[in-house]
């Protein structure tokens, strides 16, 4: 598993500054040259782990023939006790060879692993050792023990993220996720724009199949993947993902033209890109009520009220109608709606205007553009007085 051993190695030397964290507060990591994090800096053994008159090795150094023995004679009065079963083992994976010239570190994880799961740096030192090996299933249920016991949570999130990336395990991430651990939760959230790519394709397949199991995804689950694809610039592939939970929009390219689901959700702060947003600032505030949106707005200035992305297609023109009426003048003078793609804006020009109902049509989407912004805003500062405007349904289609 080549792509396994090498994305292993990104992540850990990518958080670096964690791994050297996490070590210092396990005190029992022998060596960091073989976690491949860093420069040969090592750490002392704590007094409190060793036994009475065992003195701890300089700079996490070779235990001597004395110290090795001591050690040896404590755990044949305690063999139980995985504090010193794991600093045996750390001894034998930093020297390679135990007294007698056999292989020492083999048996001793196995030593180690039959003794439970409840002692952190033992836990902490297979799994780093398995992930070393490519014995990537046993990575994935050790970080999972860790994480069900809320130790060395940032360490087993980064470790389980990186096998969530390897095709091979990608399925037991998969299955731990279904089980609902405790854990999983804070799991889905920690994905961003800036997490590598191998792991925010992982992420996609990853969120495929929760959204298939009957069980779905809640929204707050949900939205940290979509924000980190949009930001990371795969709006088209985080739009995909928000149709599987809310199945495909039907006739209008705006999801929820009369803001039903707006009103539902108004005490929730998950920020679903491809969902209404409305906008509050000094002089203007847009909200969604029982009869659609209100814009309350002084005149000044050429905000934003709302927001919304949607799926378009390059060089397509489209053809916008809003239902509202406005309690001073019209709602064509009042409102600029605009297509937004990245730094290009595509204006809206009105072709007809009613009293309670306004169309425009827009110019063409920029060719590289697939998600754009709808965005309903004010028009030019004309310095005009006060006004409420109540909007109740809003229709984007493609022009002809």
């Amino acid at each position: 598993m080549a792509v396994g051993r090498a994305l292993v190695a990104a992540v850990l030397a990518g958080a670096a500054s964690l791994a050297a964290s996490a070590y210092a507060a396990s005190m029992e990591i022998g060596d960091r040259r073989l976690f491949a994090t860093g420069p040969a800096a090592t750490v002392p053994v704590p007094p409190e782990f060793l036994p009475a008159g065992v003195r701890a090795p300089a700079a996490q150094s070779p235990l001597t023939a004395g110290q090795h023995d001591a050690l040896a004679a404590a755990l044949w009065r305690n063999p139980l006790d995985q504090r010193l079963v794991n600093l045996l083992y750390v001894d034998a994976v930093r020297t390679g060879r135990d007294r007698t010239g056999k292989q020492a570190s083999g048996r001793g994880a196995q030593t180690l692993g039959r003794l439970g799961w409840r002692y952190t740096q033992a836990q902490q030192n297979l799994m780093l050792r398995a992930a070393l090996e490519e014995r990537f299933p046993e990575v994935v249920d050790r970080a999972d023990g860790l994480l069900r016991r809320q130790k060395m949570t940032d360490q087993a999130i980064a470790m389980l993220m990186a096998m969530e990336a390897i095709p091979q395990v990608h399925g037991l991430v998969v299955d731990k996720l279904l089980g609902d651990p405790l854990w999983r939760h804070d799991y889905l959230l920690r994905i961003a724009a800036q997490t590598p790519p191998q792991i925010l394709d992982a992420r996609i397949r990853t969120m495929r199949s929760l959204l298939s199991d009957p069980g779905d995804v809640s929204r707050a689950e949900l939205a940290p993947t979509l924000q980190a694809l949009i930001g990371s610039g795969r709006p088209r592939a985080a739009y995909d993902l928000w149709t599987q939970k809310a199945g495909p929009a039907r006739a209008n390219l705006v999801r929820d033209p009369a803001f039903r689901a707006a009103t539902a959700n108004a005490g929730d702060t998950t920020a679903i890109p491809f969902e209404w947003r409305f906008s509050q600032n000094l002089g203007y505030a847009a909200s969604a009520g029982p009869d659609g949106a209100t814009i309350i707005w002084d005149g000044r200035g050429v905000p934003v009220f709302m927001s919304q992305l949607v799926p378009v297609r390059p060089g397509r023109s489209y053809l916008l109608a809003i239902t509202g009426r406005a309690d001073s003048g019209r709602l064509a003078d009042l409102i600029a709606p605009t297509l937004a793609c990245g730094r290009a804006s595509v204006a809206f020009a009105p072709i007809g205007t009613m009293t309670d109902n306004t169309r425009w049509r827009s110019g063409p989407v920029p060719p590289d553009c697939e998600m754009a912004e709808l965005t309903i805003g004010g028009s030019v500062d004309t310095g005009a007085q006060a006004t409420t405007m109540d909007i109740g349904r809003i229709v984007l289609q493609p022009a002809g």
